[in-house]
């Protein structure tokens, strides 16, 4: 019998282990995409310049939900580089100025843009204008039912490359296509199209954090539920802090991986834990302020033990061994 159960639980070992081996190979080959291209200009529209931005996102900051990163831009022309092109765009392109804008109520709402003026230049052996500066940019953010890592926000995209000319004018660029790169930032992008929606607007990025961060966050909330359950249960009261301190450290080692790049504020995993240890403070008092009197005290050792035990299972010494003696007259 022994045997059997021996033979059951290994097999039952054996299966969650692949089961959580399958399901780790299935989000590895199932993991959305983090980098995003498409192109900024109409179509059908043509110029004798090619003008490509790379946004690499790189950091998030919640007080403002503004992401952050470097920006790359590349000018060439159409038909490849002669002598008259090269000229004529180090002629045409100098410093610009990128700019992210929103449309709403026939009116433009700033959302961010290059940091600085960035200037472009040829780089030895190479057929096209290039700078690259820093950028910030702003986003909306999208209530859900908890915080990291089930936040979501938006990017609107309506890019504008300006050129600075030294006085008062800025001649807009046009921007053919825009790659981003979000692999830095602890978010998976999804592009949405609005022109059938929004004739003035151009594309909407939806950030949401990877499934992994999310399944992570529900794994370690239902752990420590089953950790509180068995609190309530089975330990004992002079085994709680052990308890207690073993948790503490747990949790905030996971933490610490899963909330890589996380908002400042509280996140799923801080609530969880946080009602943990209230619970599990409240669980301590009641049972030490309300002794279980299904147990006693063992009088040699003084740990807890059944009420109708025979002997300790701590000392291991009879309770009925070295009972006071009478008196007798």
């Amino acid at each position: 019998m022994i045997r059997r159960v021996r033979s059951i639980r290994i097999l039952l070992i054996v299966l969650v282990l692949l089961g959580a081996m399958g399901l780790a190979i299935y989000l590895a080959k199932h993991e959305d995409a983090t980098t995003i291209g498409f192109r900024a200009a109409e179509d059908g529209e043509s110029h004798p310049f090619v003008t490509m931005i790379t946004l690499t996102f790189k950091d998030f900051r919640p007080a403002g939900d503004v992401l952050a990163g470097d920006v790359a831009i590349e000018v060439s022309p159409q038909n490849g580089m002669k002598a008259e092109d090269r000229a004529r765009a180090a002629k045409d392109f100098k410093t610009v100025l990128l700019r992210f804008h929103h449309h709403q109520s026939n009116s433009l709402t700033y959302l961010g843009g290059s940091d600085s003026p960035i200037d472009l230049s040829f780089p030895p052996a190479w057929g096209s204008l290039q700078g690259k500066g820093t950028f910030t940019w702003a986003a909306d953010a999208k209530s859900g039912p908890f915080f990291y890592p089930f936040d979501r926000y938006v990017l609107d995209v309506n890019p504008l490359l300006l050129q600075v000319t030294g006085g008062d004018s800025y001649p807009i660029d046009p921007i053919d296509t825009m790659a981003t790169d979000f692999g830095n930032s602890n978010f998976v992008p999804h592009l949405k199209s609005l022109g059938a929606h929004s004739p003035n607007d151009l594309y909407e990025i939806e950030l949401k954090r990877p499934v992994v961060f999310r399944l992570l966050a529900v794994i370690v909330g239902v752990l420590l539920g089953a950790w509180l359950l068995y609190l309530v249960v089975f330990a004992k009261p002079e085994e709680y802090v052990g308890h207690l301190v073993t948790l503490f450290v747990g949790v905030f080692s996971i933490r610490t991986s899963l909330l890589s790049g996380a908002p400042v504020f509280p996140g799923l995993i801080d609530y969880c834990a946080l009602g943990v240890y209230f619970s599990a403070v409240l669980v301590i008092l009641i049972k030490w302020m309300m002794p279980d009197r299904n147990t006693t005290t063992c009088r040699f050792c003084q740990s807890s033990i059944p009420i109708r035990a025979s002997y300790c299972p701590q000392c291991t010494r009879f309770l009925a061994e070295d009972k006071p003696l009478t008196a007798t007259h």
